[in-house]
């Protein structure tokens, strides 16, 4: 049996959530405007959590940088003083305990 009402005549019904509401209605569009808010704010809250993670990688790739300047600089002091105590030693080489303490450092 065909249904009397036309095609024309049929309300739109569009989901929110579990509910289901007819289009073109002050509900409907309470409902919308109430999604709006919600998309705004979450929006905004995600830009926010951007723009904070941003300034920390910011912050870190900083610091990154400073410690291996300060990681080369320290570097290059100790190959000078391992220069000095090989200079210092009539063998010119470095003594057993300070190649057992080098080797540790490198690993």
């Amino acid at each position: 049996m065909k249904s009397m009402v036309s095609r024309d005549q049929k309300k739109k019904v569009v989901c929110f959530g579990n509910k289901a509401v007819e289009k073109d209605t002050r509900e409907y569009f309470i409902r919308r405007e109430n999604n709006n808010i919600a998309v705004k704010k979450c929006r905004k809250k995600l830009e926010k959590l951007q723009k904070i993670r941003e300034e920390r990688m910011n912050r870190l790739m900083n610091e990154n940088h400073q410690l291996t300047t300060i990681v080369d600089a320290l570097s290059k002091e100790l190959n000078v003083l391992k220069e000095v105590i090989v200079d210092m030693n009539p063998n010119h080489e470095l003594p057993e305990e300070i190649s057992k303490l080098f080797a540790q450092l490198e690993k």
